[in-house]
């Protein structure tokens, strides 16, 4: 019988996609703006060095012309990408495609997907996961820093000081209405590992539950985002140890996601 391969990620995925690998190295997390919330069973301070294994991460947050593949194979009806909680909220609120996908402002091919929940980019992952044999997830935060920061410990992925010129943001004196094409700012604010957009655009779904840590798909109240948007006022939101969340259901218009391969 003929051995028939499944195509990679790379031969799937429209361009501009890539990997970027990672290296093992140690992350330090920290509470930012919420420090009374029960962050990682008590006290984020109580452990708040971990050490990240060697993984991959996209080079770019995803886009719409990537995301559309899973629209367009009826990813949105078929139950066995959702987790239980994602499927019986993709049918209460009858989600048929992300929230602004027939909205021009935000549905340019090469810029990030937006108005996506947790569920949905879980979903995504599911169902690339499957389709290419790999084994494709959101990044867990300790990912997403390892792949932001580096070895320095810096505070932003280009460097200490915060520069409104490198990211899309709406930082006085900068200010932005909307998305831009994820390779805008390369080569400007990129990672020490040359990952793309780590920093503004879009803020990033992680994996994990920001309260307990748990990678568990189910049962959890508030996922982590990384990274700011285009929307964020504030340079301390941009940070690489900048972490905050929102419920998975929600689906804003500064809300995007990126992948991880282990």
């Amino acid at each position: 019988m003929m051995d028939v391969r499944k195509p990679s990620s790379l031969d799937l995925l429209p361009k501009p996609f890539d990997w970027i690998p990672i290296p093992a190295g140690q992350v330090k997390l920290v509470n930012t703006w919420d420090s009374d919330y029960p962050t990682y069973v008590g006290n984020i301070d109580e452990k708040k060095s971990f050490t990240v294994a060697a993984f991959s991460i996209a080079k770019y947050p995803l886009t719409n012309d990537q995301f559309r593949l899973f629209v367009d194979a009826k990813g949105y009806e078929d139950k066995q990408w959702w987790t239980q909680a994602g499927w019986g909220t993709r049918q209460k609120r009858q989600w048929t495609e992300p929230r602004y996908w027939q909205d021009a402002k935000w549905n340019d091919g090469d810029s990030p997907v937006v108005g996506v929940s947790w569920y949905e980019a879980q979903a995504y992952c599911r169902w690339l996961s499957a389709l290419t044999g790999e084994s494709i997830t959101l990044p867990t935060e300790q990912q997403w820093q390892r792949a932001a920061q580096g070895d320095d410990g810096r505070a932003y992925p280009w460097g200490s000081e915060w520069d409104g010129t490198r990211c899309n943001n709406s930082v006085r004196p900068q200010s932005s209405e909307r998305t831009s094409k994820i390779t805008h700012y390369e080569g400007k604010g990129d990672s020490p590992f040359k990952v793309v957009d780590m920093s503004g655009n879009v803020s990033e779904w992680c994996l994990n539950d920001y309260g307990s840590g748990d990678t568990d798909e189910e049962g959890t109240e508030h996922r982590v985002l990384r990274g700011g948007s285009w929307f964020d006022l504030h340079s301390g939101r941009f940070k690489c140890d900048d972490r905050y969340w929102d419920f998975p259901y929600r689906r804003n218009d500064d809300g995007g996601f990126r992948l991880a391969l282990s």
